[in-house]
C-alpha cells in the first residue's frame, strides 16, 4: 500500500509505477502474457517495476488475478 511505500523510501514516481503496474495486472481484464507485454510497453523502468514484473515472469505456478 502506499504508506508501506511511502517508508520503505520509495519515491513517488516508482509508486506511480508500481500503482501502474497493479493495475495493468489486475484490473484491465488481461491474460498474464498480455498484461506482461502491457507493463513492458506503457512504464518507464524502475528497480521496484521491474521486480513485480520479474516476479509475475518468473513464476512457476502463476499468480491469483
Amino acid at each position: 500500500n502506499s504508506v508501506g511505500m511511502e517508508r520503505r523510501g520509495i519515491s513517488e514516481d516508482a509508486q506511480k509505477t508500481i500503482k501502474e503496474a497493479y493495475r495493468i495486472t489486475y484490473r484491465k481484464g488481461l491474460s498474464t502474457s498480455q498484461a506482461l507485454e502491457a507493463m513492458k510497453a506503457e512504464l518507464q523502468t524502475c528497480p521496484e517495476a521491474e521486480h513485480f514484473v520479474s516476479f509475475i515472469r518468473n513464476s512457476e505456478r502463476g499468480i491469483i488475478k
